[in-house]
Parts: structure tokens; C-alpha cells; sequence
């Protein structure tokens, strides 16, 4: 399997996700989505895979298998895939997915959003409020931490904590914001005096005309039809948020998961209790109580009968918040066990009766170690140890088990005889991924010759060959064979749970007529740019990129363990000019713009490089031309070092922040030697910098030992924002895409520029896309070395 390119696992917080989550600001709710019959997730690799009753392109049709979101499988989506949900309140329902270049939506017309807004069934983009991207206005799609999508509604949470909600439902209600309309965005309000925007939210879930918004600052709020307020107050209508009376004697308790049930709320604290409030007709709560009661005060569910143990040992919670009905509700506790309680509606909960409620009790076929669950229309699916394929019980239809067939039948008793689908955050037996998209020739085989970074979960396994002409170092597989044939490969790993287990992955390869380049990173530890036999090869977490001559990505491929690279091309794809080896921090696309190499991690800095054995210790660019590509082009080195002794500046810390529009940069060095000044340069997609100032060195003659602290200052409403708007224009390719009204609207009013962006630490760092600062250092001899490319915060 490929590593993903891009926003996605690993790497990132979306495996935050499944009994291993915690803290509720970067916790991800949505890596499996299900609705009446639908799935989609977000596979390991960061891919998104869909399937079941009308997940087609077209909207009507189904699928019966996982099938990539992507432009190829579903024409008319263009960017990237950031995130995907289904939702509705009939079958089938709506797809939802968010892109870099906005929302777009297929399947049943009306499920989510309104007819006016997304008319036909097909993959289409949407415009709101005049926005192509579909977005409130002001905020970008990188800008988005969550999106919910329920019965008639798509709710979002921005990094910068705001929530907005498009609205759908019959009842103004749902909107928060006081007001009327089904096909515009409403920024949610407080039902506070003045009706302040609610802000500081980490997250937003709901069901059926009612939505729940948790704050930083630990406090829960609700609006919608027939929401519960808690602390005796019976259900109300709230056209703003009301903040809700949380459970007694958990003061202080943060609060790890939030959900919302037809007419029910949950709240899930960090130590493992389990809260429920609201409407109980079906058993919802847990409580064993009289169902036909609501309860307006927090009860907790019990595990065997109405006097029994109350849970207070749950790691993850999956009420039915996609759809309208059927409430029901799936939780894993501290036993790595589900249990299920409420509707068992087409045996969705794996309870023995069709139709019937049921208190909470193990669903049938199960039993520990459960890594996730999800709750659907008519369905649960989970995902446990040891288990390629993931759980199932309830209605399959329509290809709902994404097991190739569309057969209607209930199964009464979790299935295994599903689909490999591998969620992020909650792997369940080893998996291998391959670095880089390694080379193909015509056919798509993998071409003999030409070399591929392994990877596999979990970490700390052995690498085979089980079959075919290749060999593997360390982790760098090596098809060494000629003419067509296959290689299978094998990842040995050992977990608690299943002991040693064996992953494999086969490769279909044949004869290519190639041109490659081939070199090493190494720990240049004299600092002298010589790659003598003393020096041993590093990877330091590194990429090398093959740019072609107009200067985008042609290939790209993961440093191997002992520090060598080899990057082949077809002799057919190869063009005329001059290509380069930049060096980078990940992987990036076929396509991509590159004209800067990164800071390398771990405070390395580049001391020079060696090409042909020929030492230059003048360039720490991270770059090296290396002409035409023909043939096999050898020894082209990088050396590196996080020595100061050899390095000409240290540096430390460097940070950028936006203040009472002000730019202002602020860095310190360790050490330097033989150093003239320093250039500040400004980036709006983290890739293609300029020069936005200079400032001189303070250490005496360039060189001190000691730590020497720098800022610089520059008018952000003019020379940063004219800067950025000269690189969005030119250099970061955002007019190439569907998006092209919206990106220049964009630019006429600054707004990508300063944008507020998304970290998973702090909310107010801005993300890729957006600003970044670096700082070059200039030697006497004119030579550069960089900083690492930090992002603006917006203060």
C-alpha cells in the first residue's frame, strides 16, 4: 500500500482516533462515518474510501466494495480530499466532502442540503453566501477541524474555534444563530445578553434538529428542537446555544467526547464516565428506567440491571448521529468490549430481536479486543484485533459489507466477512506501506532496477522476501530481476494482542528503459562537504525530490535507514533542461511546486555536498543541479550535520507572530561562525519564499559561542500582505483550479494571506497554505544556510 501524500496519517492528529484517543481538542470523531447502508473512512494512509447505497459518482448507483475518493473514481471533485462524511434522514443519503478546493456533494437531493444549494445527484461543487468554495465566507477549507453531517444539516468547527451550521431542517431552530433560511451559513451565537458568537469550540455533534458545541474551557452548550438543558429543565427550543448544567461531582473533570441521539445528549469524561440526558423512548440512556421518561437530570448507564454498576470505564463512545431515527448508541470500555443499547431496528446493535429496544448488554458475535465502533442507519461496524477485515451486524444491503455483493438480509451476529479496510488510529494487524510512489512503466508495473522505502505498522518488524527477484535493505526494497514477473514481500511484527503476525504485499514487475539518480545523506561530522569512509549515512526523517526542469516534482522518495536514495524516471517521461535533487522533511506530490529544500530536523543543518566524489562545502542549500537526466547518475550527496563546532549558525528557536498588524520575527543562534547577516523571507504555501528584510549579525567578526537573540519588524498591512499577494499570484498555482473566482476575491481583500489557520497544539497557528517565515543565514562569502519555516501566529 502507498503512503499517502498530503494531510492524513501517519504523521498527523487524525489517529487520534478509537480507544486510544485523548484530549478532546484534537480528537477525531469522523474516521469512520456511517449512514442508512453508507460508509466512508479514513484509511491509515490518510486515503478516504466510500461505499454502499449510492455512493457512486452518480449518486444513484452503489458500490459494493471500499473505492477511493478521488478525481479518477468520482469525476468532478478537483484538490485534495481533507476530509469525508454521509449523512441524511432517508435512504440513501448524501455524500460530503471537503477538498482544498471546497465542499462537494452526490447522492439523494435534499438528505443533508438543500435542494437549491446541490440539485442534482451527481458529484457536484456548491456555492453559499457567494462563496465557491461552499464555505462561510472567511474561512478556508484548511481552516475546517471538523465537519459534522447529520440528518439535513452539515455543521463545522474552524480551527480558530467558531462554529458554523447550514441548515436543511423544516425548524429555523438549528441554525444558532437566531434567524431563518435553509441555504445559507449561520455563525453560531450565545443565547447570552448581546448574543455573542460561540467561540473557543474544539468540537460540534448532533442528531435530528438539535446540535451540542464543547468548548475549550470544558463547558457544553446545545440549541435546536427539544434540546435538554440539564439541571431539571425539561426540553426547550433554542434558536441560540444555551449552555447546559453538566453532570454533578465531575467539576473539574475535563471532558473527552461529546453526542447527540434523536432527542438524547452524551458526555464522555476523560476518566471514563458516561453521562446521558434527554429523550428515552427507545432506551437511549442506559439507565434500565422507565422508558417512556425523559430524564432531566445527568444519569449514567448501568452495566447488568437498573441497581447495577454504572459505566464509568469507557474509553470511546458511537451514538447514531448520522440519521433521524433509530436511536441507538455503541461504547467500548476499559475491557476493550462493546456494549449496545436502544434500537435494534434491522438488528443494527446485534441484539437478538428485530424492532425491539434493548438496556445495555455484549451484541452478539463479539468479544474483546474491539478498537472502534460506529453506530449507522442500520447498522454497527467495529474493528478488533487480529481481524484484516472489519466487524458488521445489521442490515447488509445494497453493498453496505463492501464485501463485492448487494444482497438484503439482517445479519443477527458481528460478520467478519467484510472488506480490508484499515482505519486510521485503529490498525489491527500489520500493514505495510511503501515510501514514494516508486517507478512504473507503461503497463503500471514496477520497473525492474528501481528501489521502494518500506514502512510498517506497528513499527519495529522485519522485512522478507517471500518470492520474486528483489532484495531488501534495511527497509529499501530493490527489484533486482529482469523481464515480467512478480515480488512478494513480508512485514513480521509482534503485538500484545495477536502475538507475531505477518503482512504481505505483492508487486507486479517488468523491464523498463530508465534514467535514475542515486546518492547519500550523510553525518558530515568535520563539516568539510568530503564523504570520506568514516562518515556514516543518516536518514534524519528526510526526502529527496527530483524537480524537472519546470521546476515541479517529478519524483519523490523517503531517505532509506543507512542514508542512500535512488530516484529512476522513464526514459519516455524524461524532458529536455535541467533537473535538481531538493531535499524536504516529507513527501511531496507529483506536481507540486519546489524551488527551496527544508531545514533539515532535529536542529541538522546541511554543511555541503559531494557530487562525483567532489566535495562543495559552499552549498548548504539543500539543492544540487544535476543537468539532464540520462542514465544513471551516481553519487549525489548531501551532508549534514547538528554539530555546532561545524556549522556556520546554530540556530535555535525561531518564532512569527501578527500583531496590531505587525509582523514581527524573533530567533535565536547558538553558535556562529563566519557569518555576515541574515535575510527574513515569507512564504504563503511553505515552499516558494522571498526576501522580506535583513538583518546583521551581532555576533563579533560573525562568529560567537554564546546564544545571540534577533527580531525584525515589518509593517504587515503593506510590504507582508503586497508579498503575499505577489507569491499567491505567481508562484503558489492557485489560480489553476476551479477555485479561481474564489482565490482572487481572496487576494483582493488580503483574506489568505492572514487567515486564521489550524495546529493541533494552538488554534491560532496558521497552517500550510497560509504564511510562513523562515530565516536565511548569510555567510561572508555569500553563502546560505536556513532556519526551520515556522507559520504565523495571528495574535
Amino acid at each position: 500500500m502507498r503512503l499517502f501524500s498530503g494531510d492524513g496519517c501517519p504523521g498527523t492528529n487524525y489517529s487520534n482516533y478509537g480507544v486510544a484517543s485523548s484530549g478532546a481538542a484534537t480528537l477525531e470523531y469522523d474516521n469512520q462515518v456511517s449512514t442508512f447502508h453508507a460508509t466512508v473512512t479514513r484509511e491509515y494512509t490518510g486515503v478516504f474510501k466510500i461505499w454502499g447505497e449510492g455512493a457512486a459518482a452518480d449518486g444513484v448507483a452503489n458500490l459494493l466494495s471500499p473505492t477511493e475518493i478521488n478525481a479518477m473514481n468520482f469525476p468532478g471533485l478537483t484538490g485534495r480530499v481533507l476530509k469525508a462524511a454521509v449523512g441524511g434522514n432517508t435512504t440513501p443519503g448524501q455524500t460530503v466532502v471537503l477538498t482544498t478546493d471546497g465542499l462537494f456533494i452526490w447522492g439523494n437531493v435534499g438528505s443533508v442540503v438543500n435542494a437549491a444549494i446541490a440539485p442534482g445527484t451527481a458529484v457536484q461543487d456548491i456555492t453559499v453566501d457567494g462563496n465557491s468554495t461552499g464555505l462561510p465566507a472567511g474561512v478556508a477549507p484548511t481552516q475546517v477541524k471538523m465537519m459534522y453531517v447529520g440528518p439535513q444539516m452539515i455543521a463545522i468547527t474552524t480551527c480558530d474555534g467558531n462554529a458554523y451550521v447550514l441548515n436543511n431542517n423544516a425548524s429555523p431552530n438549528l441554525r444558532g444563530d437566531g434567524g431563518t433560511g435553509n441555504t445559507t451559513w449561520a455563525h453560531v451565537q450565545e443565547s447570552t445578553a448581546g448574543n455573542p458568537f460561540l467561540t473557543g469550540v474544539v468540537a460540534v455533534r448532533g442528531s435530528l434538529g438539535r446540535l451540542m458545541a464543547l468548548k475549550s474551557d470544558n463547558t457544553v452548550w446545545t440549541w435546536g428542537t427539544s434540546v435538554y438543558p440539564g439541571g431539571g429543565g425539561a426540553a426547550a427550543q433554542a434558536t441560540r446555544a444555551v449552555q447546559m448544567v453538566l453532570p454533578a461531582g465531575e467539576a473539574g473533570n475535563p471532558i473527552k467526547m461529546i453526542g447527540a441521539n434523536v432527542a438524547s445528549h452524551y458526555v464522555l469524561y476523560e476518566n471514563g464516565h458516561l453521562y446521558t440526558l434527554g429523550f428515552n423512548n427507545l432506551r437511549q440512556l442506559g439507565d434500565w428506567g422507565n422508558t417512556t421518561t425523559a430524564r432531566l437530570n445527568w444519569v449514567q448507564p448501568r452495566y447488568t440491571s437498573a441497581a447495577g454498576p454504572v459505566m464509568n470505564d469507557i474509553l470511546w463512545i458511537s451514538p447514531n448521529e448520522h440519521i433521524g431515527n433509530n436511536a441507538a448508541i455503541n461504547v467500548i470500555n476499559g475491557a476493550y468490549q462493546v456494549y449496545s443499547w436502544g434500537s435494534n431496528s434491522g438488528l443494527m446493535i446485534g441484539r437478538p430481536v428485530d424492532g425491539t429496544s434493548y438496556d445495555p448488554g455484549i451484541p452478539a458475535g463479539i468479544s474483546p479486543t474491539v478498537f472502534s465502533v460506529e453506530t449507522g442507519g442500520h447498522t454497527s461496524m467495529l474493528t478488533k484485533a487480529c481481524s484484516q477485515n472489519f466487524g458488521y451486524v445489521g442490515h447488509r444491503t445494497f453493498g453496505s459489507m463492501g464485501n463485492g455483493e448487494e444482497s438484503d438480509v439482517n445479519e443477527s451476529s458481528y460478520t467478519f466477512a467484510t472488506a480490508d479496510v484499515q482505519i486510521c488510529g485503529a490498525t489491527t494487524v500489520p500493514q505495510i506501506f511503501t515510501g514514494g510512489s516508486g517507478t512504473t512503466g507503461a503497463l503500471g508495473q514496477y520497473c525492474n532496477g528501481s528501489s521502494l522505502t518500506l514502512s510498517g505498522l506497528p513499527t519495529g518488524g522485519t522485512w522478507a522476501v517471500v518470492s520474486g527477484a528483489a532484495t531488501i535493505t534495511g527497509n529499501r526494497l530493490t527489484f533486482t530481476g529482469a523481464g515480467a514477473g512478480a515480488v512478494t514481500i513480508s512485514y513480521t511484527a509482534t503485538t500484545t494482542e495477536c502475538g507475531s503476525s505477518v503482512a504481505t504485499e505483492t508487486f507486479q514487475v517488468g523491464d523498463c528503459k530508465m534514467n535514475s539518480v542515486s546518492g547519500t545523506i550523510w553525518n558530515d561530522a568535520n563539516g568539510n562537504a568530503n564523504l570520506d569512509g568514516a562518515e556514516a549515512g543518516i536518514d534524519n526523517g528526510l526526502w529527496v525530490n527530483l524537480v524537472a526542469p519546470d521546476g515541479t516534482v517529478a519524483g519523490s522518495a523517503k531517505i532509506a535507514n543507512d542514508g542512500t536514495y535512488t530516484i529512476a524516471i522513464l526514459q519516455e517521461n524524461t524532458v529536455a533542461g535541467n533537473y535538481s535533487i531538493i531535499i524536504t522533511n516529507g513527501q511531496k506530490p507529483l506536481g507540486t511546486t519546489l524551488a527551496s529544500a527544508d531545514a533539515p530536523n532535529a536542529d541538522y543543518g546541511y554543511t555541503g555536498t559531494s557530487v562525483g566524489g567532489v566535495p562543495n562545502a559552499g552549498n548548504r542549500t539543500g539543492i544540487i543541479s544535476i543537468g539532464a537526466m540520462s542514465g544513471a547518475i551516481t553519487a549525489v550527496d548531501f551532508g549534514i550535520s547538528n554539530d555546532p563546532a561545524v556549522l556556520p549558525v546554530k540556530f535555535g528557536f525561531v518564532a512569527a507572530e501578527i500583531l496590531n498588524n505587525q509582523l514581527l520575527v524573533k530567533w535565536n543562534t547558538t553558535s556562529e561562525t563566519n557569518n555576515r547577516y541574515f535575510e527574513i523571507e515569507a512564504s504563503v504555501d511553505g515552499t516558494n519564499f522571498i526576501s522580506i528584510g535583513k538583518v546583521d549579525s551581532k555576533a563579533t567578526n560573525g562568529i560567537s559561542a554564546d546564544a545571540l537573540e534577533y527580531e525584525f519588524t515589518k509593517d504587515a498591512s503593506a510590504g507582508v500582505v503586497a508579498a503575499g499577494i505577489a507569491l499567491l499570484a505567481v508562484g503558489a498555482g492557485l489560480f489553476k483550479t476551479r477555485r479561481t473566482r474564489y482565490a482572487m476575491a481572496a487576494v483582493a481583500l488580503g483574506i489568505i494571506v492572514f487567515a486564521a489557520g489550524c495546529n493541533k497544539n494552538r488554534r491560532d497557528v496558521l497552517p500550510e497554505g497560509k504564511v510562513y517565515v523562515r530565516v536565511a543565514q548569510v555567510d561572508k562569502d555569500g553563502t546560505k544556510s536556513y532556519s526551520k519555516a515556522v507559520a504565523v501566529v495571528k495574535r
